[in-house]
């Protein structure tokens, strides 16, 4: 860090200019070499060569020792406040976006040439013409195509090639949109309001605004970045008026362009709200209001696809799968600093599909027996119907949840027709031994069913002498629990200990042979209170581990009664109560001990006598 010093030439804030050119020709008046040589001793933590990008802006927006920056400069504190350009974040968007701009000296050429110092209002992004000369400004050099490095003093000319700046005439959008904000620049207020609906209208018109990690970052965009967009949203933003009948018609518009995603601007709005916008709403008045679009590039992630069209994320992607859409991955850092990839889908190319699709279908004009296309697996349909092997219906709304097809013509109903007559589907077999498909499909796998010769992989079937061969046979753990209405699990553990093993360990659901079950009752599994469990489970309760004696002797005597249900049901008293008593989380003290021994019809103190409780 410098020495506390005072410019040898006193170097005063002119009108209008920007702290990052008033630093930079303060510092070449005074023969610094560069701004980085003093940048630490207003508080910007410079390091290497030259000022970066993001410390600029922090220059720009004042956020600096303003004290040491006055003192250097000779200036008053106040002078520098009211040079600083600083707003808050633009609306939508993220925190890292910002109105005010510096990725190279903008400026204008003629300004340049007149001496003029940087001016502060070529600092908003959304500036990008001279409202005294009426041309471009410029932030980098026609002839080479090199930026104009803010590691030199501000000059027209190029420090690559040594050409001057080029002076182009600004268009009638541009022009008039840098002298609004000219106009404004003191009044912080109305000049954010202008910003955001720039901003909204940028964003509703942005075919990246979907995009999951998408900023729209104007500080980052160029001069002729920026001039594109003013162009295209200038005559709706200029005024609030003009800007809510264009938000009003944004609906329309889109369901113009995109006739059968008609929930396109509902996605577009909420990714918006979701970043801090503020919709506005007015009555339409005016119908000649537009959000100019951009023709090309319209891409959405899948979910967002879907809902535009009003399918499910799933069903899209098999219409992707099946190439009836166009998709393509995009890669990108997100917030965590990671690369993510995200399966996106073209709009042009998903309207177009319906398009396609309702080309092939016919009115309904009093057809009956139809059913909705969306009751279907919709890519069967689609396939079916733009082979011409099948005929599709339509409705008066001409969209995808008004197109009917006859049940009878669908490759769904085809299927099921020609289902054997000696074959269950595995639904139909899972509900003959009271379970499920996956059960089907695991004893499948282990050769305790057999699949017919018409069984596919869309569809399975099972041979109807295997399923009753099977229940002849066997039979699964669940149907025998709930034939006792016992718990299966215990139901097993309590099997076991009477030595009958399951078939098989190794099937999803256990099964046992009929035959050795046969002499089992209600009454035998019931008397079983003492059994391995194999579970994993630690007993409930546990002699060794408990120090009371009292304890020791509850937990005998609730044993001998063949465990807590029986005991409770027995006696009488609380499950909870009791179970907590016996892990020692609740405490067994002389009146509960008494009451016990009452319940139970023990001699009194019984819990307090000598010896093992065993």
């Amino acid at each position: 860090m410098p020495p506390k010093f005072r410019l040898p030439v006193p170097c005063s804030l002119e009108k209008g200019e920007s702290l990052p050119g008033y630093l930079s020709r303060a510092a070449h008046i005074n023969s610094y070499g560069s701004m980085y040589s003093i940048a630490n001793y207003f508080g910007l933590n410079a390091s290497g060569f030259g000022l970066s990008k993001n410390q600029m802006r922090q220059l720009a927006k004042g956020d600096v020792n303003v004290t040491k920056l006055a003192s250097f400069t000779e200036s008053e504190p106040d002078e520098i406040r009211v040079a600083a350009v600083k707003f808050g974040r633009p609306i939508p968007g993220t925190a890292s976006d910002d109105y005010v701009s510096f990725q190279r000296w903008r400026f204008c050429p003629l300004c340049v040439r007149e001496k003029r110092p940087h001016q502060r209002l070529w600092l908003i992004s959304f500036v990008t013409a001279c409202p005294e000369h009426h041309c471009q400004l410029v932030d980098k050099c026609h002839s080479c195509g090199s930026g104009y490095s803010n590691s030199h003093m501000l000059s027209r000319y190029c420090t690559c090639c040594q050409k001057p700046a080029d002076v182009a005439a600004a268009s009638q959008q541009e022009l008039r949109c840098s002298q609004v904000i000219s106009e404004l620049l003191d009044d912080k207020q109305e000049l954010k309001k202008l910003l955001d609906r720039l901003m909204l209208g940028w964003f509703l018109t942005n075919p990246n605004s979907l995009r999951p990690h998408y900023k729209p970052s104007p500080q980052l965009r160029t001069a002729s970045e920026m001039r594109t967009v003013i162009s295209r949203l200038w005559p709706v933003c200029e005024d609030e008026s003009s800007f809510c009948q264009a938000v009003s018609n944004y609906h329309d518009q889109l369901t113009t362009k995109w006739q059968y995603l008609p929930h396109l601007s509902d996605v577009f709005k909420a990714r918006a709200r979701s970043l801090g916008a503020k919709i506005p709403r007015a009555p339409r008045r005016r119908l000649d209001l537009l959000l100019e679009l951009p023709e090309d590039g319209w891409w959405a992630p899948i979910q967002e696809a879907a809902e535009t069209c009003g399918l499910t994320a799933f069903v899209l992607k098999r219409l992707v799968t099946k190439r009836y859409v166009t998709s393509k991955n995009f890669n990108e850092q997100g917030p965590d600093k990671k690369r993510h990839k995200f399966l996106m889908v073209d709009l042009n190319s998903l309207n177009d599909f319906f398009v396609d699709l309702l080309k092939t279908a016919q009115p309904i004009e009093g057809k009956t027996k139809l059913t909705n296309i969306q009751h279907y697996p919709l890519d069967e349909i689609v396939h079916d119907a733009l082979a011409g092997r099948l005929t599709l219906y339509h409705g008066s709304n001409l969209s995808l949840s008004d197109l009917w097809v006859l049940n009878r013509d669908t490759a769904k109903a085809k299927r099921k027709a020609i289902k054997p007559e000696d074959a269950l589907t595995s639904k139909q077999a899972a509900e003959k031994i009271n379970s499920y498909h996956a059960v089907i499909v695991d004893l499948l796998k282990h050769g305790f069913l057999e699949s017919h010769p018409a069984s596919g992989t869309r569809k399975i079937l099972i041979t109807r002498d295997s399923l009753n061969n099977f229940k002849a046979n066997y039979i699964l753990v669940g149907n025998i629990a709930a034939e006792y209405g016992v718990n299966a699990t215990n139901l097993a553990e309590k099997l076991s200990s009477l030595d009958i093993e399951p078939e098989s360990n190794k099937t999803l659901v256990k099964l046992y042979q009929r035959k050795k079950l046969r002499g089992l009752n209600a009454e035998t599994l019931e008397s079983i209170s003492s059994y391995e469990t194999k579970t994993g489970r630690k007993p409930s309760f546990d002699q060794k581990a408990v120090k009371c004696k009292r304890v020791k002797r509850l937990i005998q005597l609730v044993n001998e009664h063949g465990g807590l249900s029986n005991f409770t049901r027995k006696f009488g008293g609380s499950q909870g109560t009791l179970s907590l008593m016996l892990r020692e989380k609740k405490s067994f003290g002389d009146l509960a001990a008494k009451r016990m021994e009452k319940r139970v019809g023990l001699q009194d103190g019984w819990f307090d006598a000598e010896g093992k409780p065993c």
